[in-house]
């Protein structure tokens, strides 16, 4: 188990220089991780994503943390102005956010909190997602809908993690993540041999995973995860992928009948040649 969890922090850049000493199990199904230092054991709490990848059911030192999103957050009331890189919080939000959203009831302790909306946006509010110690914090802030960040309100709901698409960034091809790559550094913008940050012709994008006039996250990119994910639905219940299925109604539509049309005559006359057929009928039967 050491091994597989050493193993896990070696695949993010934040906790690769880190290692568990040692696996200490408790009486109850859970246990203490010991790092060699406290340094290492905060960085660790504050990246718990190498965790859940390596064992999802595992808890650090038996804890669970309670994610609530929170959104309308005034940049203003929690951003770090002083590093103004768009993702830094302030360094007393967590005590600051326990101190204002506690009841005598109900402890509002916070872990952890991450910025969720673009970086560099020209909003002034944005979104964020805050994990809270106890489920008690978490389920009273998600039914009363509103959260306090110093003079600022946001509006809370229940913060579901959602997985991103299977893409590198350090290629930018789909498949892989960045720390398994082995091939050479690709702009996903131009696909030129630089980091995707610093391109410098955003202007002619040139897709480098289908070569298209679109970077890579564009949806457009036929190797996207949606496409791919169209297509195996359609296989899957026996209908036509996306081309295939164009192609079909197109044949479908040569094939088909134009409907034809009579003549549209006055009332009158139609009339008169219901009467004329009438008395044929009559006549031909001798009644």
């Amino acid at each position: 188990m050491r091994e597989t969890l050493n193993r896990s922090l070696r695949l993010f850049k934040v906790t690769e220089d880190i290692a568990i000493e040692y696996i200490r199990l408790r009486q109850t199904d859970s246990a203490d991780l010991v790092f060699s230092s406290e340094d290492d054991r905060d960085r660790a709490r504050q990246h718990p994503r190498w965790l859940t990848s390596a064992m999802p059911e595992a808890r650090m030192r038996g804890e669970q943390w309670y994610p609530v999103k929170c959104d309308g957050v005034a940049k203003n009331a929690v951003m770090d102005m002083e590093k103004d890189d768009g993702k830094t919080l302030q360094p007393g939000l967590l005590s600051e956010f326990k101190e204002q959203n506690s009841t005598d009831a109900i402890d509002c302790t916070a872990t952890k909190a991450a910025w969720l909306s673009k970086r560099h946006s020209g909003k002034r509010v944005g979104s964020l997602v805050i994990w809270l110690k106890q489920p008690a914090a978490a389920e009273h802030l998600i039914q009363k809908g509103i959260t306090k960040f110093g003079a600022s309100g946001s509006f809370c709901s229940k913060f579901e993690q959602r997985d991103g698409p299977n893409l590198c960034y350090n290629c930018n091809r789909y498949g892989h993540k960045q720390a398994n790559c082995t091939s050479k550094t690709k702009c996903g913008i131009c696909s030129n041999s630089h980091n995707t940050r610093s391109c410098s012709q955003r202007t002619t994008p040139k897709c480098p995973a289908c070569s298209g006039v679109h970077p890579i996250f564009d949806k457009r990119c036929k190797f996207h995860p949606l496409h791919i994910a169209m297509d195996s639905e359609l296989r899957d219940t026996g209908g036509k992928t996306r081309s295939g299925d164009k192609g079909a109604r197109k044949d479908e539509g040569a094939n088909k009948q134009k409907p034809t049309f009579g003549p549209i005559l006055p009332p009158g006359m139609v009339e008169e040649r219901r009467q004329a057929a009438v008395d044929a009928d009559e006549s031909m039967t001798g009644t």
